[in-house]
C-alpha cells in the first residue's frame, strides 16, 4: 500500500512539472506575454513571443497585425507589409491596417501604376474586401440554414395566408444574399488560386531570366516591400511578375509569400 502511495505521489509531481513548460508555452500565454512586451517597447521580444505562436502553425488577424507592428517599429518594412496583408487575408476590411499599409507604401522604392478599371469592379472588390473568408463561409451556412427552415415553415402555413406571402418574400431575400454571398465566395477562391502574391523581404532583390544564379541575366531589380504576383515555383525560386510586362525569377529567400 506504502509502495502503491509514493508512486502515486511520484506520477502527480512528474505531471504537475512536466505540465508546467507546457502551460508556459500555450499560444493565450505567449500571446499576453508578446503584448507586454510590446507595451514594454521591447518589440524584439515580443515578436518572438508570437513567432513562437505561428511555429505552433497558430493563424489569425490580431496576431499577424502585432507581428506586423513590430516588424515595422523594428524598420523592416518589408515584413511589417508582408504581416499586415496577411491579417487582411483574416479580418476583411479594416482601416487600421489600410492606414498602416498606406503609410508604410510611402517608403517604398518601387512604385507601380495603378491599373484602369470599370468602376463597378471596384465596387465589387470594395465590397468583397469587406468580408473575411469565414465570416462569408459560416453566413453561406446561415442562410442556407434559415432558407430550409423557411421552406419546412411555408408547407404548414395555408395558401393565401398573409404569414405566407410575408415568408415567400423573406425567401426571396434570402436567395439573393446566399447567391450574392456564394458569388463572393467563388471570385475570392478564383483569385487566390489563380494568383498568389508575395512581398519583397529584404532590401534588394536581383531579378533574372533564369532560376540560376551566374547564368540568368539581371532583368531589373526590385526593393524591400514590393508586392509581386507569383507565377509559380521552383526549389528555391519563384517565377514572379510585377507591373506591366516586367517578369523573372528571384530567390525564394527574398520573398515572404502571403
Amino acid at each position: 500500500m506504502f509502495s502503491i502511495l509514493r508512486l502515486s505521489i511520484v506520477i502527480v509531481i512528474t505531471v504537475v512539472i512536466l505540465g508546467i513548460p507546457a502551460q508556459a508555452a500555450s499560444p493565450d500565454l505567449l500571446f499576453q506575454a508578446g503584448n507586454k512586451a510590446y507595451l514594454d517597447g521591447k518589440y524584439e521580444a515580443a515578436l518572438s513571443k508570437w513567432q513562437q505562436i505561428e511555429s505552433m502553425e497558430y493563424e489569425g488577424a490580431e496576431l499577424f497585425y502585432n507581428m506586423g507592428n513590430s516588424h515595422y517599429k523594428l524598420s523592416q518594412v518589408g515584413l511589417a507589409i508582408l504581416y499586415w496583408e496577411k491579417a487582411l487575408k483574416f479580418s476583411g476590411e479594416d482601416e487600421d491596417l489600410k492606414v498602416n499599409l498606406a503609410i508604410a507604401e510611402t517608403k517604398l522604392t518601387d512604385q507601380i501604376e495603378k491599373s484602369v478599371s470599370l468602376p463597378v469592379w471596384g465596387w465589387i472588390a470594395e465590397i468583397r474586401a469587406m468580408f473575411s473568408d469565414l465570416f462569408l463561409s459560416v453566413s453561406a451556412v446561415i442562410l442556407g440554414m434559415v432558407i430550409f427552415g423557411i421552406l419546412a415553415l411555408r408547407r404548414w402555413v395555408i395558401s393565401g395566408n398573409i404569414l405566407r406571402k410575408f415568408l415567400k418574400g423573406v425567401l426571396s431575400a434570402m436567395i439573393v444574399l446566399i447567391i450574392l454571398n456564394i458569388t463572393l465566395i467563388l471570385l475570392q477562391v478564383r483569385d487566390e488560386r489563380a494568383t498568389r502574391q508575395g512581398i519583397i523581404i529584404q532590401n534588394t532583390a536581383e531579378i533574372l531570366s533564369a532560376p540560376a544564379v551566374g547564368t540568368g541575366t539581371l532583368l531589373f531589380t526590385l526593393h524591400e516591400g514590393t508586392k509581386v504576383n507569383l507565377l509559380r515555383g521552383m526549389e528555391g525560386w519563384f517565377e514572379i511578375s510585377f507591373g506591366s510586362g516586367k517578369q523573372g525569377w528571384v530567390t525564394a529567400e527574398k520573398i515572404g509569400v502571403i
